[in-house]
């Protein structure tokens, strides 16, 4: 019965077990950043942005969404599309950051959380409906 339900929801338990490690990677990243090198609290956002965006298109195109693309134009496509929906949400974590964590205070680490989950639920979605699904199929 666990193998049933597991085979049911695996591309579900994948994104979420993907997007989790995608959060700890933006979080890691972000307190190495603004803790260690003591960089401020949007240029830690942005990088560490990036790095989570490296490590969950790799992740969500290999082992989540197993896409097949191997013709160079359509993969720059799906990359194309993955990085332009993280561009609007890298906004909404920046806004979040800089509304929540730098005008009005409120402890970084945990505004940090907090956008990583609203984040993950946007990419989620994204991911789900225009990126993987729409090209999937092309060679």
């Amino acid at each position: 019965m666990l193998t049933k339900l597991f085979s049911q929801y695996k591309k579900r338990i994948l994104y979420g077990f993907f997007g989790g490690c995608t959060a700890l990677v933006n979080l890691a990243a972000y307190y190495i950043l603004s803790r260690l090198y003591g960089l401020g609290i949007m240029t830690s956002t942005l990088i560490a942005w990036w790095a989570a965006v490296i490590f969950a298109y790799i992740a969500n195109r290999k082992l989540v969404f197993r896409s097949q693309n191997t013709n160079p134009a359509s993969v720059l496509t799906e990359l194309a599309f993955f990085v332009g929906c993280r561009i609007l949400t890298v906004a909404m974590d920046l806004l979040i950051m800089f509304i929540f964590a730098d005008q009005l205070g409120i402890n970084d680490l945990l505004m940090k959380m907090v956008s990583n989950l609203l984040v993950m639920l946007s990419n989620s979605i994204a991911s789900r409906l225009l990126i993987f699904k729409r090209h999937v199929h092309r060679r």
